[in-house]
């Protein structure tokens, strides 16, 4: 659990050493966080799964092999192999911020040579992003 959007006990994303994860292909999805019975009688009932907003984010990242690496060691060290929090600049509603995100199961894709570069499929799950709404 994240101790707080933008902590600072939190590791950043290396956006010095591999850019942005606001590339090519970037997208988030918010996941429905209420359950809908069908009953064959009666009006459907839903109940509420979870208090918080779960977002999805996916992201191909083209990586050299040096940033690739470099990648790969964070993701291993510094992220528990994608286990742990972290900081990172994300879109939102109210505009570019730094929020506490971690890798979904899976979340790393595999690297896949195009060209010079690796593409690498990453997706990002937050909690109750900032809206331009408070």
């Amino acid at each position: 659990m994240p101790f707080g959007p933008g902590s600072a006990q939190l590791e950043n994303w290396p956006a010095e050493q591999i850019g942005s994860f606001l590339r090519a292909g970037y997208n988030y999805n918010i996941r429905e966080n209420r359950q809908h019975s069908e009953m064959s009688a009666g009006p459907p009932v839903s109940r509420l799964m979870s208090s918080q907003i779960i977002i999805d984010h996916v992201a191909t990242l083209l990586l050299t092999s040096e940033q690739l690496q470099f990648f790969e060691l964070w993701w291993f060290s510094k992220t528990n192999q994608g286990d742990d929090w972290f900081n990172i600049e994300l879109m939102t509603g109210a505009g570019l911020n730094t929020v506490a995100a971690r890798f979904a199961k899976n979340g790393k894709g595999r690297a896949v040579m195009d060209g010079k570069y690796y593409r690498l499929k990453c997706n990002l799950i937050t909690l109750d992003l900032p809206s331009a709404v408070t």
